[in-house]
């Protein structure tokens, strides 16, 4: 019997986490046949092998080489015989209702291509982490949404339809991360994605998470995500040419402006300063209305130049902001 839904659970040295990743997906009160398992290991060089024996029974094992997060959604959909397809990052959990909240929702398997729902933040032992409080809504949201980011809640909260995947498949592995964007425009673009707005998984901040607020500050993350956005930016526009979508312009000017921020930080902390100036002058050049254009340019500049000063200039005026 085909399983309605492949759960594909993403690990690489995340041993410590990875049984309550796998025991929050087996207790999913689903009927016996309708869920399959599938833990994608990148090579791990910790204990993980030794922590997944115990559910080898209940789960497939795909071990593969390391070469980031996107990789590994490929290999799990590739193995994938499920209609939906539901991801959790090994470093997650979900509540044991999430998948019944999910496929009960009035519009399962009524068009929506892609489900997803909230996500509480929770610190390395799974208490909940103070001051992440999420919306009543929205209870769907269209293409320019995803495209500016909005709302946003991570991997572990998507339940996407395979058949819709499977045309953009493989997505590019030269990039760490991101998949998560590439299976929200894919959806996106072919009708409006439906958002439960319930806590039902847990994302678990440790240090160790690929993202931070101040990516801008952080040598490693920044050069990540400037890599990663040039892709990214890449594949948006093959989302657009091949269901007939055009962006407009002032959404195409803040995507290229905030892929120039990245790589004037990028640049910045490498001490390229030729290449950092080039990107502000990019970013100059792309504006928008002025004066407003004309403020984000001067700081722009401080970034381009002092990393941790721009950092420190937005503090400020956000504080500054606060007060007024």
């Amino acid at each position: 019997m085909k399983p309605l839904v492949s759960a594909i659970i993403i690990n690489h040295n995340y041993a410590p986490y990875l049984p309550q990743a796998v025991e929050s997906v087996l207790a999913q009160d689903l009927p016996a046949g309708q869920l399959e398992v599938i833990v994608v290991d990148g090579a791990s060089t910790d204990n993980s092998r030794e922590v997944l024996k115990p559910y080898l029974d209940r789960i497939r094992l795909v071990e593969k080489p390391y070469d980031g997060m996107v990789s590994s959604c490929n290999w799990g959909l590739r193995e994938a015989r499920g209609d939906w397809a539901a991801f959790l990052e090994s470093d997650d959990f979900w509540r044991a209702d999430k998948l019944k909240r999910t496929l009960s929702h009035p519009l399962f398997g009524k068009g929506p291509a892609l489900f997803q729902h909230w996500m509480l933040q929770v610190d390395k032992a799974g208490a909940p982490l103070p001051g992440y409080d999420y919306p009543a809504g929205p209870e769907s949201f269209d293409f320019l949404d995803t495209v500016r980011g909005l709302p946003y809640a991570g991997t572990s909260c998507i339940l996407m339809k395979t058949d819709a995947i499977k045309p953009y498949l493989p997505f590019p592995e030269d990039i760490l991360y991101g998949a998560d964007a590439f299976l929200r425009w894919i959806a996106a673009a072919r009708g409006p994605i439906v958002n439960i707005p319930e806590t039902l998984a847990f994302r678990r901040i440790h240090g160790a998470n690929l993202f931070g607020e101040q990516i801008y500050g952080d040598p490693v993350r920044a050069a990540n995500a400037a890599a990663v956005s040039g892709t990214m930016m890449n594949f948006l526009d093959e989302v657009c040419r091949r269901e007939g979508l055009t962006l407009p312009p002032p959404v195409r000017r803040h995507l290229k402006a905030e892929h120039l921020k990245l790589v004037m930080a990028d640049s910045a902390h490498k001490g390229r300063l030729g290449p950092a100036l080039r990107a502000w002058a990019a970013f100059a050049a792309n504006g928008g209305p002025a004066p407003l254009a004309l403020a984000r340019s001067a700081a722009a500049l401080l970034l381009a130049s002092c990393p941790p000063l721009y950092l420190k200039a937005q503090a400020l005026a956000a504080a500054l902001r606060r007060r007024s």
